[in-house]
């Protein structure tokens, strides 16, 4: 991939089952919202980029549903590299019932380097424990290109992504969905 370091000749790895983990959008950690946010606009895809400074394996992804979105409502989260080609997502899960979901995904390995994070959902009322990234928007936006905000491109199907992110428009802020990804 094009974003990744290939100077070093050592990297960083988090990759012991059980050991180490990184939150999907947030390498480093942000303040949470304890009220949790809409997990996004109906059937659109909000993303935020963001940059991994270690190598990760993982095959697993935990969120937390906070208000429940329905009956047969779904939700999702995703990984996009820095061209904005769908890596690994979680698939449509379940936004009728408030829970923690423990997710089985495909078994990823990232390089450090440069990542799209993504969630979407199919309700407008789906709220998920979220990052509260409040006062970033002008700081992601006010730069070359955006960093943060709602895809251009529609989710295919609810909970699911496209293949690709279309451009970005910049002006959404994005309360990314506190996403853990571990290996299990």
């Amino acid at each position: 991939m094009a974003n990744q370091l290939t100077r070093y000749a050592t990297v960083a790895t988090v990759g012991t089952v059980g050991e180490g983990h990184f939150f999907g959008g947030i390498a480093l950690g942000a303040r949470t919202t304890g009220a949790g946010v809409l997990v996004g606009v109906v059937d659109r895809v909000q993303v935020l980029q963001f940059v991994l400074p270690f190598r990760a394996s993982f095959n697993r992804v935990v969120t937390r549903l906070l208000t429940a979105g329905g009956a047969g409502k779904l939700y999702g989260v995703a990984l996009y590299d820095v061209d904005k080609n769908l890596i690994v997502e979680s698939g449509a899960l379940d936004a009728n019932a408030v829970a923690t979901n423990n997710t089985t995904i495909t078994l990823t390995q990232l390089e450090p380097g440069i990542y799209w994070f993504a969630h979407t959902s199919d309700s407008a009322t789906t709220k998920c424990t979220a990052f509260d990234l409040v006062q970033l928007p002008s700081l992601l936006t006010g730069i070359d290109s955006p960093r943060m905000g709602l895809a251009a491109n529609a989710a295919s199907t609810p909970g699911t992504f496209p293949a690709t992110l279309g451009a970005i428009n910049g002006a959404v802020v994005v309360n990314p969905v506190v996403s853990l990804f571990g290996l299990e």
